[in-house]
C-alpha cells in the first residue's frame, strides 16, 4: 500500500525542492517585511524614524517642521511684517538684526514668521539672528 501512494506521488515529488526553495527565499521575507512595516517598532527596540536625541533634535529643527507649526505653537518668535526688508534678507540665507525683537540677552532658537505664518528657524545671540534656512530653499 505505501509502494502504491509513493508511486501516486512520485511524479509531483521533483517539485518539492523548488516550493521549498520558493517559501524560503520568496514568501518569507516579503512576510516578514510586511510584519515589520505592520507595527511602529523595528528591529532591537528602535521607534521608527528614531535612532536616539540627536536624530529628534534635528527633525524639529528642519524649516519643513517649522512651517507645520502656528506662531501660538511656540515660545521664541520673531514675527516680521511683510513689508519689512529683512523678511527677503532671510529667504536669502542672510543674518538679521532683530535687536527690536528679541531682547539682546536672549541666546534660543527663534521660529521666525513674517505675518503670523512661520518660514524657518534662527539662533538668536546677542540680537542677531543666525539664519538656519536650508540652502537649497534660498533665494540667489
Amino acid at each position: 500500500m505505501k509502494k502504491d501512494s509513493l508511486r501516486k506521488a512520485e511524479p509531483y515529488l521533483w517539485i518539492l525542492p523548488s516550493v521549498i526553495l520558493m517559501g524560503v527565499f520568496i514568501l518569507i521575507p516579503i512576510v516578514s517585511v510586511f510584519q515589520m512595516s505592520m507595527s511602529d517598532v523595528s528591529k532591537a527596540g528602535k521607534i521608527k524614524g528614531f535612532s536616539g536625541l540627536a536624530n529628534f533634535t534635528k527633525v524639529l529643527r528642519t524649516p519643513a517642521f517649522a512651517m507645520v507649526l502656528k506662531k501660538e505653537d511656540y515660545a521664541s518668535v520673531v514675527d516680521l511684517p511683510a513689508s519689512d526688508s529683512r523678511v527677503l534678507r532671510y529667504l536669502k540665507g542672510e543674518t538679521l538684526e532683530v535687536e527690536d525683537l528679541v531682547s539682546s540677552s536672549e541666546k534660543a532658537w527663534q521660529l521666525v514668521c513674517v505675518d503670523g505664518f512661520p518660514l524657518g528657524w534662527g539662533k538668536s545671540i546677542g540680537g542677531v539672528l543666525k539664519n538656519k534656512y536650508l540652502t537649497g530653499w534660498r533665494l540667489c
